[in-house]
């Protein structure tokens, strides 16, 4: 598998997850035909304009919750919206969520005897990866886990006239009829089931004197090279932790392993790095707690392996407490 897919794997658990734990407002109705025609742009960008066709219930209401990210990309930047023909008045609303995506949620007041039509236009933000030797994108129009169930699916993946497709280049779920035709992709598939989803693959020529690496990939880059530094750091900090403990103990033994004139002078030298183990485990804590924080700030990019350095010296800090129980016994 490739990098691409695993972090899909990550990210598709994170979403069942997540939906397990949380409610978010449902489309109230059906979406009959889900439209999307894509266009890779010789930046890496990609300009979607996608169709809905959405019926209301048996009672009129109609709505629509509809989540735009990718993993995958810098963010998504909406251009318009227009439902039947008429640009999105304030029953339209556009939040902002993880990775830069978009949430669009429309509910209009009262009810409808008829379907509605809703055009949004945006696009997605360097969404090619660029690190190989080929260019290669993985998007999901709809998103795996959460999206709504849609009776027709058609989408279309149109690349530079200077590119061209190459093995690997698809839709990652099964049961879609596929056809490639030169630059152009179509997939359709009728029906497609709540939560199955839609995501488009594709290998294909990049010119690198236009596209620019996104911060996505950069980013996932230094996350697989530092995994493995990162993640010694802190072992190594535990290592050094056990070291020092081992010392303490070569040095200042238990009372019952010494002669007893020595004892008295021993009691003293042991309550005193009992003080001094107490106040470092004391100091470590917080000082772990700023290095999450800074992590948390400024270094995010590199992945949760960062949060093993703190996690490290908390570690020490309790094994410092417990030593400092031991040896301040008389």
């Amino acid at each position: 598998m490739t990098p691409l897919s695993l972090r899909a794997a990550a990210l598709l658990l994170a979403a069942v997850l997540a939906t397990a734990c949380t409610t978010e407002p449902a489309t109230i109705g059906r979406i009959e035909q889900f439209e999307l025609h894509a266009s890779l742009q010789p930046t890496g960008d990609l300009a979607v304009t996608e169709t809905l066709r959405i019926t209301p219930d048996d009672t009129g209401r109609i709505a629509l919750d509809r989540r735009i990210e990718s993993a995958f990309a810098d963010g998504v930047s909406l251009g318009s919206a227009t439902i039947d023909g008429v640009a999105a008045g304030a029953e339209l609303q556009v939040d902002e969520v993880s990775d830069g995506g978009l949430r669009v949620r429309w509910q209009p007041a009262g009810t409808r005897s008829g379907p509605a039509s809703m055009v949004l236009e945006y696009t997605v933000l360097r969404a090619a990866a660029v690190n190989q030797p080929r260019g290669r994108l993985e998007w999901s129009p709809l998103l795996p886990g959460r999206a709504p169930a849609v009776n027709a699916v058609r989408l279309r993946l149109d690349l530079p006239e200077t590119s061209r497709f190459y093995d690997g280049t698809g839709v990652g779920q099964p049961g879609w009829a596929v056809a490639i035709d030169g630059t152009r992709l179509e997939a359709e598939r009728a029906p497609v089931g709540a939560g199955e989803g839609a995501t488009l693959l594709a290998v294909f020529d990049v010119d690198r004197s236009q596209v620019r690496q996104g911060d996505w990939e950069w980013n996932l880059d230094r996350r697989e090279q530092y995994f493995y530094a990162l993640v010694a750091a802190g072992l190594f900090i535990v290592t050094i932790g056990i070291g020092i403990l081992i010392v303490l103990r070569v040095q200042y033994p238990p009372l019952t392993q010494v002669d007893t004139d020595r004892r008295e002078a021993l009691t003293a030298d042991r309550l005193m790095v009992a003080r001094g183990l107490r106040t470092t485990a004391f100091v470590s804590i917080p000082f772990a707690g700023l290095l999450a924080l800074a992590g948390a700030r400024w270094l995010t990019g590199l992945g949760p392996a960062i949060y093993s350095i703190p996690a490290s010296i908390v570690v020490v800090a309790i094994m410092l407490l417990v030593a400092s129980w031991t040896y301040g016994r008389r």
